[in-house]
């Protein structure tokens, strides 16, 4: 077996000074207490055997210490239960140290379920229960009568007691490999205060969780006040985990209890069930480090230099927060310098957080934190940051944060996939982060929403996406959401860039500036399909770039079909086409569109200085390519880039408008006057002789004061050979 120790990494959050202070003078008050407490019954625990005893007394010590196994050839064991008399006032001040030994447990429970125990002191260091000599127990017998044997014992296990106060346990140096059994189980409790608990280098192989506390239920066991830190943790999958989309905890498992303003801190964690680690893992379950069954109020899980390496099992999460709970008033959760890895071609599911609770007025931060796919197999795995549930909610104030994270794999992914049957009042902000794909298109992207978003802010600042399918896809309602898009790059999607498909927009309020778009062929920037958009604001402003394209590409800018803008909305599309080739590609495409009551939709391509295009699409050689119906002081503009021409076989046409309907004061404008230009107008340039007119209406109707209007464009007409004249249409209108 090849034993890992994490080490802090050389680089430095600003977290990890503040996170070393933390486990020092945690560290320093577990053995400070320990060493002063006053122990005035000592017990020398006899090595190899396995004996119960009464505790009737305060102030009583265990000692075990050198049961290391020499001279001992078959199995052996230090098994010692202490149990814990009844008393109308509980004890106090009991106290257990083992050290230096193999093979120890230690058992402590009380005779009647109404125990108090308050100082509690437990130290272990230098510990190893190893997997042989074996304990010749069947597994269903270490399940059913865990504590009848000592071979299926975990190191302490500690049940039953109602009321625990300032308990104080430190385990540090322990070895465990036994596929049956724990390390540390505390089970059945009503109540514990201003607990200390700490763990260090702790090297755990087994199929059950190596930190496993189980209360009686959310609503009748709490913990108050109590820090759990966690340093240089190796846990190692081996057993069978036999059931498909069942996770099997493997480090720390949680459930049916209630935390009030308590601590995780986990410093060091490597988890896996990689073969070479000496990992013996099989089945179909999924490989799961950390599941929460328990609400946590007020508390602060900090993951630090942590790494799930998933390469034997079909699926793995990281951290489960698990349903029929609450992570609410002020909770964190926070991944700091940490990743998931995978290089198992195989695997169809990974999860750093899965999130089936509910989040109420939370936090959810990942901070220098990667996914990654190694295997080159053909996988189409889908990997997630967060995946949001349904039955979940994320409300009242919660945010989520990705910083400086990665997430690198073959086809599929998201930072962010939500289902939640509520998200409302939160927020996203992920900022100098990226994905990619390397393997062709997927479904990888930034951002999925399949529910209704609510008073939601999204915010992506420095985000990079390149490949994959859709970007960011909105599939549901949208109420009062805004979303923030700088300093950002969208690179060779399979789809679309953004996609609003089937949704419902109000107060919909969408700003992207300072941001480079490339498209593929059959790709668009944004999609909006089969949609609503209702008293809402776009403001786009982007980079479109173009390298090496050919000139059969057949992308849309701005892709709009079978959807209503309505009540005041406007969509205003700024873009600077940048390249050095041809191009071909439509900058609006919109059919069966319905503009209404004070909407408007205006594109600007006049940032784009000097761009050459071939035919647009194959069905329709037009840059514009609009069938809508237009009404009640709505407006169309179009604003050309400043200087245009075409391949010498290509046919000039800038628009093409079909089955239109325009009136009630509606406007449909095409000018070559751009915005903040000053009396400024596009040059076109027109080769040879053209039938097609640059600007043709088709089937259009153009009533009760409405416009038509072109105006600030410059034709520059070339010669023909033989001196002939170009015949040039600016506009027709054609029934």
């Amino acid at each position: 077996m090849h034993v890992v120790r994490l080490r802090p990494q050389s680089h430095r959050c600003p977290h990890d000074q503040h996170l070393r202070w933390i486990f020092a003078v945690f560290h320093l008050m577990v053995a400070t207490s320990m060493v002063f407490a006053l122990a005035l019954d000592v017990i020398i625990v006899p090595c190899y055997t396995e004996q119960t005893y009464p505790v009737a007394s305060n102030n009583t010590q265990f000692i075990i210490a050198g049961c290391d196994g020499r001279d001992q050839t078959d199995f052996f064991s230090t098994y010692v239960s202490l149990s814990v008399d009844d008393t109308p006032f509980g004890w106090s001040n009991l106290s257990v140290t083992v050290v230096n030994s193999i093979s120890v447990s230690v058992l402590i429970t009380p005779t009647a379920t109404s125990m108090s125990l308050t100082d509690l002191s437990v130290v272990m260091n230098n510990i190893t229960n190893p997997s042989s000599p074996d304990g010749n127990v069947d597994e269903e017998d270490c399940s059913m009568y865990r504590t009848v044997f000592a071979w299926c014992m975990p190191v302490l296990w500690i049940e039953n007691v109602n009321l625990l106060v300032r308990p104080q346990i430190s385990l540090t140096n322990i070895v465990v490999q036994r596929n049956v059994t724990n390390m540390i189980v505390l089970k059945y409790w009503t109540s514990a205060y201003f607990g200390r608990l700490y763990f260090e280098n702790i090297t755990f192989s087994g199929s059950e969780s190596c930190f496993y506390f189980e209360g009686w239920s959310q609503s009748t066991s709490a913990v108050l006040s109590t820090d759990i830190a966690m340093r240089n943790i190796t846990a190692i999958a081996s057993g069978f985990f036999p059931l498909m989309n069942t996770v099997y905890p493997i480090v720390i498992d949680i459930k049916d209890a209630t935390m009030y303003s308590s601590n995780f801190l986990i410093n060091g964690l490597y988890a896996t069930d990689n073969p070479q680690r000496g990992a013996r893992a099989s089945g179909l379950g999924t490989f799961n480090p950390i599941f929460v069954s328990a609400t946590m109020s007020n508390c602060t899980v900090i993951i630090v230099n942590a790494i799930m390496d998933v390469v034997t099992q079909r699926s793995g999460v990281f951290v489960l927060l698990y349903r029929s709970s609450f992570f609410r008033d002020g909770s964190v959760l926070s991944f700091i310098h940490s990743s998931v890895v995978t290089a198992n071609a195989s695997v169809t599911n990974i999860y750093l957080v899965e999130c089936q609770t509910s989040v109420q007025g939370s936090f959810l931060e990942f901070h220098n934190t990667y996914i990654h796919v190694l295997s080159s197999g053909n996988s189409t795995a889908t990997m997630m940051f967060l995946f949001i549930t349904s039955g979940s909610e994320v409300v009242k104030g919660s945010q989520l944060t990705l910083v400086d994270s990665h997430l690198h794999t073959l086809r599929g992914g998201r930072f962010v996939y939500s289902s939640a049957s509520a998200l409302s009042n939160a927020s996203i902000v992920i900022s100098d982060s990226s994905t990619s794909a390397f393997a062709g298109p997927g479904y990888i992207g930034a951002l999925y929403f399949s529910t209704s978003l609510k008073s939601t802010i999204l915010r992506f600042v420095n985000l990079t996406c390149h490949g994959g399918t859709t970007h960011i896809r909105f599939a549901s309602s949208l109420d009062a959401v805004s979303l923030f898009i700088a300093n950002s790059t969208f690179v060779y999607p399979s789809s679309n860039v953004i996609q609003i498909y089937g949704a419902k927009a109000s107060r919909l309020l969408l700003t992207i500036t300072n941001t480079l778009v490339s498209l593929l062929p059959s790709t668009s920037f944004i999609r909006l399909y089969g949609s609503t958009l209702s008293d809402s604001t776009l403001s786009i402003n982007v980079g479109l770039y173009f390298q090496n394209q050919t000139l059969s590409a057949n992308w849309e800018f701005l892709y709009m079909e079978n959807s209503t803008i309505r009540d005041n909305s406007l969509l205003n599309a700024s873009v600077a086409i940048v390249t050095t080739e041809p191009i071909a590609g439509r900058l609006l495409y919109m059919s069966s569109m319905t503009l209404s009551n004070d909407s408007s939709v205006v594109l600007n391509a006049f940032p784009s200085r000097n761009v050459t295009f071939a035919v647009a699409a194959p069905e329709s050689p037009a840059l514009v390519d609009v069938s809508l119906s237009l009404f009640n002081h709505s407006t169309l503009i179009i604003i050309l880039p400043q200087w245009m021409h075409w391949k010498e076989s290509a046919i000039s046409q800038i628009a093409v408008i079909s089955s239109t309907i325009v009136s009630n004061s509606g406007e449909i404008h095409v000018s070559g006057e751009g915005r903040g230009y000053r009396e400024s107008m596009s040059i076109i340039r027109v080769n040879k002789i053209t039938t097609a007119p640059l600007i043709g209406f088709y089937s259009c109707i153009v009533s009760n004061s409405s416009i038509v209007r072109i105006s600030s464009i410059i034709l520059d007409v070339s010669r023909v050979a033989g001196n002939a004249t170009t015949t040039v249409i600016i506009a027709m209108l054609s029934n």
